[in-house]
């Protein structure tokens, strides 16, 4: 059975499926990146609901210029210690 779960940074931006995850030197799963813990859902699925449900906050909030999905979906397997650096970023490249 394939493990579908998508693992988030508690410390970074990174996200991606577990199967990209690194290991501390204890063993748990990391950022590949930074080293950093990383949280999870069960899939995709949970994961591009979630998203849907923040975009149409933040679309909200910044009257639909945002184009948070867009970003999130760039954002995918790219560790930025922070979202402002990482929108930085994304705001350069798009």
């Amino acid at each position: 059975m394939k493990d579908e779960r998508i693992v988030f940074g508690a410390q970074c931006t990174w996200w991606d499926s577990v199967d990209k995850v690194a290991a501390t030197r204890t063993g748990l799963p990391c950022c590949p990146h930074c080293g950093g813990v990383l949280f999870e859902v069960d899939n995709i699925e949970t994961w591009n609901a979630q998203v849907k449900h923040y975009q149409t906050v933040e679309d909200l909030r910044c009257g639909g210029a945002m184009g948070y999905g867009r970003f999130i979906a760039w954002l995918r397997g790219k560790c930025f210690p922070n979202v402002g650096e990482a929108r930085a970023e994304f705001n350069k490249l798009n």
